[in-house]
């Protein structure tokens, strides 16, 4: 419905045309009146008008210089001129404030309706062309950041070429305008499986959604920031930085991408938990570089060293050093450039001691030498921590190297046997090795955070060769009922399945649990509950803790199901426990 405002100082005049006009057939919905022009501005302020139809001859402010302030205040207000005197003047104020008809008194039905419809049918156009426009911008704000995406992806690829590509380029506001530096961050994301399991419901695109929102807010002012995942490695994130020249030169530039990642690693481990190290490489006013640039950051961040890693670190183009940021909670390092930590040059690591170690560590297992095994791998472990410098690259390379070879066997062969028909081990589908199948249901096992977390995947590869070398001969191993005991208080807060124990020492599930109620007095469920309640009670004492947060911590999905646990356990829910209430239970307060 649209607004028609009739200004004219002649109250039968605009009785006339209220009566005359066919309002409610052309979709008119409210007409407004005005006796003069201020009166009718003041209308205008206040009130959406889509239509106008003004008297030139008026006391105080005429039709002509209110046509003047409609079309410089209110352009998109369209005007019906209307006056009693056949006057060439009034016709070329019409004309010149772009009016849409001029009619004459007295107005006539035809000669009204027909200007009016006119009108509506401009308007009409207006709306449906307006409404495109804001289709088109939908549709490019949904798809402006893929095609930024694919276009920084192609070119880290070296498969764009910004000089034929300009249209593409000033799409995404890339190239041409004003002067802009152009370099790569590579960001590892180091606990991804912890942060993706428990803060994003294991939707890793939602999670690199979220990052890239940090990334791009956290970006200073003179710099943009654009982030998305690298398609071949979820566990990173790349961000293009583009900064403004007209502050400093390429020197200024670099502090100020040092400064802005040590707003957002800190920023990234205070809002997600997410650790993440980053490097960086050198900035360029060509996008023609920017593979280089990101070459030399990926490298950066491949060369920081593990051993030192205990929060957010960044390193940048052409050097071993780090710039360690504080941990998170205690804020980012002021703005400029940080001095290096002392650098630790190592050799990198002997891949031919390495490779023999594995070999030594396979065939001890194969042999049933399992302390053995672990002992050598503790041993090739030590000495590639000697130095004190172990590259993040290496470390993955390394691990990854280990889990391959461990997960073959030292016959080279997957450990656990093949089914002749497929090629693919005994009892599992094609294409999915005994390995992956036997590795315990760890909702982390791809997290490198830390040394000790590489150190204790390293020794999970040892372990679990020898459990395949166990399964393979059935000669079993030494077993006594306190291992589950002592596995379960590791790891209490995750899922504890009377099957996994089945399954590593080839026992009925029946005698297992008689075993363990006759050793311990309850069942391993039951065992199980105890501790976590047991925990719970303490971690109630910890004032700084939400109810929320000690569910997850206890491994509880939902908080409600935590505190109904609790609540069968100790007569008292967990709010009301913290509030003083206590039980006696077994003795127990």
């Amino acid at each position: 419905m649209y607004n028609v405002l009739i200004l004219d100082d002649e109250e039968p005049l605009r009785e006339a045309i209220r009566i005359l006009g066919d309002w409610e057939g052309l979709g008119i919905g409210t007409i407004h009146e005005a006796t003069d022009g201020e009166e009718g501005l003041a209308l205008l302020r206040e009130h959406r008008i889509d239509l106008a139809m003004i008297d030139m001859k008026m006391p105080g402010m005429d039709g002509s210089e209110f046509l003047r302030r409609l079309e410089k205040d209110y352009p998109d207000v369209l005007s019906v001129v209307i006056s009693g005197y056949n006057d060439f003047e009034y016709t070329r104020q019409a004309i010149r404030s772009r009016a849409l008809d001029y009619l004459l008194k007295p107005v006539n039905r035809h000669g009204l309706n027909d200007v009016l419809r006119r009108a509506v049918e401009e308007l009409d156009l207006r709306r449906r062309k307006a409404e495109e426009k804001i289709s088109r911008g939908r549709a490019l704000n949904v798809s402006l950041p893929k095609l930024r995406e694919n276009v920084y992806l192609s070119m880290i690829r070296r498969s764009f070429h910004p000089n034929r590509e300009a249209d593409t380029l000033a799409m995404i506001g890339a190239g041409g305008g004003e002067a802009r530096l152009y370099g790569a961050v590579s960001l590892r994301l180091l606990n991804l499986d912890r942060v993706r399991r428990g803060r994003f419901y294991g939707d890793t695109g939602l999670l690199h959604a979220a990052i890239a929102n940090v990334i791009r807010d956290c970006a200073p002012e003179g710099m943009e920031s654009f982030g998305f995942a690298d398609p071949a490695a979820d566990r990173e994130m790349i961000a293009v930085c583009a900064c403004r020249t007209d502050s400093g030169g390429e020197a200024s530039a670099e502090l100020r991408v040092e400064a802005y990642l040590c707003e957002l690693l800190p920023t990234l481990e205070r809002l997600f938990g997410l650790r993440a190290a980053a490097g960086y490489g050198p900035l360029s006013a060509s996008l023609g570089r920017l593979a280089d640039s990101y070459e030399e950051a990926r490298a950066a961040a491949g060369r920081l060293n593990l051993l030192r890693i205990d929060g957010p670190v960044l390193a940048g183009p052409g050097g071993t050093g780090e710039l360690p940021l504080r941990r998170a909670g205690e804020g980012a390092q002021p703005p400029g450039r940080l001095p290096a930590a002392a650098a630790r040059h190592g050799a990198k690591p002997d891949a031919a001691a390495f490779a023999a170690a594995l070999a030594r560590i396979a065939a001890a297992a194969q042999s049933g030498a399992h302390a053995q095994a672990l002992r050598i791998a503790e041993d090739a472990l030590a000495e590639l921590k000697a130095p004190g410098f172990l590259a993040l690259g290496d470390a993955q390379r390394l691990l990854a190297e280990a889990e391959a070879v461990l997960g073959r066997g030292a016959d080279g062969e997957p450990v656990g046997g093949s089914d002749p028909a497929h090629g693919a081990p005994a009892g599992q589908a094609e294409g999915r090795s005994a390995w992956q199948d036997s590795a315990p249901e760890d909702a982390e096992a791809g997290d490198l955070a830390d040394a000790a977390q590489w150190e204790r995947r390293m020794l999970d590869a040892v372990e679990r060769c020898c459990r395949h070398a166990r399964r393979a001969d059935r000669t079993g191993a030494s077993f006594h009922i306190s291992d589950i005991r002592a596995y379960i208080d590791r790891h209490y807060f995750e899922e504890i399945k009377i099957s996994m124990f089945t399954e590593k020492y080839f026992l009925s599930r029946e005698y297992l649990m008689k075993l363990f109620k006759q050793e311990y007095g309850v069942g391993i469920h039951e065992y199980t509950q105890k501790l976590r309640m047991e925990k719970a009670r303490v971690l109630l004492g910890e004032e700084g803790l939400k109810i929320q947060e000690i569910s997850d911590m206890l491994g509880y999905n939902d908080k409600n199901y935590f505190s109904k646990a609790f609540r069968n356990y100790f007569g008292v829910s967990p709010s009301e426990y913290r509030s003083g209430v206590r039980v006696w239970i077994g003795g127990r307060n």
